[in-house]
């Protein structure tokens, strides 16, 4: 009796692990999230407030916030974007006139006849533009990356002040308010001009540093012995089993460019790759080539 009890739970382990193999082949849902990550699911349930998913071979629901998302790859093709920021502006100025072309560069809530105002040049002044960090998988680019990056770049800038002597670095709020008012963000700043920056800045000499990457996903597996299923004199003992258990290890392939103006004039353009995959890896690329740009003095 024990013996076809064994025999059975042998072919029940057998069944259900060619089901799992069966779904894994499952065409999955792909939730991309705005810090980048990649969630491979299978979505069971949409709200204007949260999506509910289930990971491969699991039967737990999981929940996340449309906040959180940018955008989905449906399995069948289709794709939806999530923008909050233009979710949550008041729709009453849509129906206004566009700015003509010979002003691009207005805020939205700004009167489109007003010139832009420009400030008086600083000389020995650098601005530090947002970032724009691109997924070139997803097409997508960050806001919240863009200014975290920035500010990391201008930390870099700051700690070697006496390097970069006599210039100096303006301060992010006044760079980020006078951009806002412009109407120019990190989506839009490669399309202004070097000279309307400088103007709209006040500053005679630009950084502009921009990222492409991607994410290569490789799956770390460690087998614990537990248990084995022995076979001897014809019959099936249970001693005890095994467990497998699988890491996912995430590499970050960057490639950075790197570009200072001075007057309008570009004076240096760099493109560089990381030596390392962290998720952090662009900022040693960065420094690498802000060592050896020609606004920075060894000492």
């Amino acid at each position: 009796m024990n013996k076809q009890i064994l025999v059975l739970f042998f072919v029940l382990f057998q069944i259900s692990n060619s089901f799992g193999q069966q779904k894994s082949n499952e065409k999955l849902d792909k939730i991309i999230k705005r810090d980048y990550t990649i969630i491979e699911a299978v979505i069971t349930k949409m709200s204007s407030s949260i999506i509910e998913y289930k990971l491969p071979n699991e039967s737990l629901v999981n929940v996340i916030d449309v906040k959180d998302i940018a955008k989905i790859n449906f399995a069948n093709g289709k794709t939806q974007s999530f923008n909050i920021s233009e979710s949550s502006t008041s729709n009453t100025d849509n129906s206004a006139s566009s700015p003509s072309s010979s002003q691009p560069y207005k805020s939205e809530g700004a009167n489109v006849n007003s010139p832009i105002a420009h400030q008086p040049i600083k000389q020995n002044t650098i601005a530090i533009l947002p970032v724009p960090f691109v997924n070139t998988e997803s097409q997508f680019s960050s806001e919240e990356m863009a200014k975290l990056a920035q500010t990391d770049l201008f930390n870099s800038f700051s700690e070697k002040a006496a390097n970069i002597a006599p210039l100096c670095v303006q301060d992010l709020r006044t760079t980020n308010s006078l951009l806002k008012k412009a109407g120019i963000n990190y989506s839009n700043v490669d399309e202004t001009p070097v000279a309307e920056l400088q103007q709209i800045l006040g500053v005679d000499h630009l950084v502009a540093v921009k990222a492409s990457y991607f994410i290569v996903r490789k799956n770390s597996t460690t087998k614990q012995e537990i248990g084995k299923i022995d076979v001897k004199d014809n019959k099936i003992r249970t001693d005890d089993f095994s467990s497998t258990f699988t890491n996912e290890i995430r590499e970050y392939r960057y490639t950075m460019y790197f570009d200072i103006f001075k007057n309008t004039e570009k004076i240096y353009s760099q493109t560089r790759k990381p030596f390392f995959d962290e998720q952090n890896s662009w900022l040693d690329a960065m420094n690498y080539m802000l060592k050896r740009c020609p606004i920075y003095n060894k000492k």
